[in-house]
């Protein structure tokens, strides 16, 4: 595995887990208004989801040239940020009106972002050992 896309693979993994497990519960422990943090950590998902199709698009652009293996590379590689993205579009406009399906959409996009996190490591970990034989 290149060191390019060991390096993607490493910061766009980094970059969710932040997200995920320091940024937006830090924006409700700073002590803004419930409404105010939602925000500020949506707009966080929002950078993560559309960056996530960049890195996914490079990771694959860095991937080893080898023939037959090219459209399960590029789902591997692209899956996730499409996942992120269509969360945001789909789901963040239930969020932020915060009716009665707020809830429902919290979840699903919690379990979304859960998913595409759990594939970009799994890539991750999946290229190491690939790297290792």
């Amino acid at each position: 595995m290149s060191l390019a896309r060991r390096l993607l693979l490493g910061l766009w993994s980094g970059w969710l887990l932040a997200q995920g497990l320091v940024f937006a519960p830090l924006a409700f422990a700073v002590g803004l208004d419930r409404s105010a943090a939602g925000r500020l950590a949506g707009t966080g998902f929002m950078a993560v989801a559309y960056a996530s199709l960049l890195l996914g698009t490079a990771v694959y652009l860095c991937r080893p040239r080898t023939v037959g293996r090219r459209v399960r590379e590029a789902v591997f590689a692209l899956v996730p940020g499409a996942i992120l993205v269509g969360c945001h579009l789909g789901l963040r406009p239930l969020m932020a009106e915060r009716g009665p399906y707020f809830a429902v959409a919290h979840g699903a996009s919690s379990i979304a972002y859960l998913l595409a996190t759990a594939a970009v490591i799994a890539l991750w970990i999946r290229d190491e050992r690939r790297a290792g034989r």
